[in-house]
Order: C-alpha cells, then structure tokens, then sequence
C-alpha cells in the first residue's frame, strides 16, 4: 500500500491487487466493500456500484479499462477504485502504461479540491 496523496480533508492510497490483506484492513467499513474486493481478481469489464445503503457511510466503487488494444478486445488494463467523501483507494492503476500523464502535475491540481470524490474525478480527467 502506498500513500499517494493527502490533505487535512481526504487521502488516496494506491494499491496493487496481490495485496487484499491490506486492503481489508484500510477500509473502515469492510463489510460495505466486501463485494468489491472479491470482484477485483474476477473483475475483467467496466463496473460502477452507488451504495446509499447506510447514509452515513455513501461510496462509489467498481472499475475501469483505462488501457486497450485496439486489435485485441481481451487484451487491456483495467484499475478498480473505492470512493469515501474522506479517502480513495485505487488498485492496479500503472501510471506507466500512461506516459502522457505527468502525475506531478495531476497532484498540485489536487491541491484545489476538497474531497476525495473531487480528486478522483481529477484522476480520471487524466
């Protein structure tokens, strides 16, 4: 697990998925992302989940291709994301499939936001 990114209101961890102990044990409410951690090994497709289950607990979760062969449709780079108004956690996002994103840069513009949820559409915006 490495911390990529933190400010006094939201944090983002990046995760690799050979690592779902620690995962487990960053996720203050396991038992609301349960689901999303077993889909990750399983999970080869674009999925998003909204849980308005628990009020006082909202998240968004799934995960995206954001790598694919043109000529091959089975062959891409997929990252899974978990989303709290207080942190995120990506999961297998390889910046070095991304050469054109200049992570340095995505990070100060990070600094203009105020929660998690704004950082990652930044992430994505990318």
């Amino acid at each position: 697990m490495k911390k990529i990114y933190s400010t006094s209101n939201w944090e983002w961890y990046r995760m690799e998925s050979d690592n779902m102990s620690e995962l487990k044990k960053l996720v203050d409410h396991p038992q609301y992302c349960n689901y999303w951690i077993n889909r990750i090994n399983n999970n080869e497709s674009n999925y998003l989940e909204v849980s308005t289950f628990n009020p006082e607990y909202l998240y968004l979760s799934g995960s995206i291709i954001y790598l694919q062969n043109s000529k091959v449709q089975n062959e891409n780079d997929l990252f899974h994301f978990f989303i709290t108004k207080e942190y995120f956690i990506t999961v297998d996002l390889d910046f070095s499939n991304l050469p054109e994103t200049v992570v340095s840069e995505m990070l100060m513009e990070m600094e203009y936001t105020s929660t998690a949820i704004e950082g990652f559409f930044i992430l994505i915006g990318e």
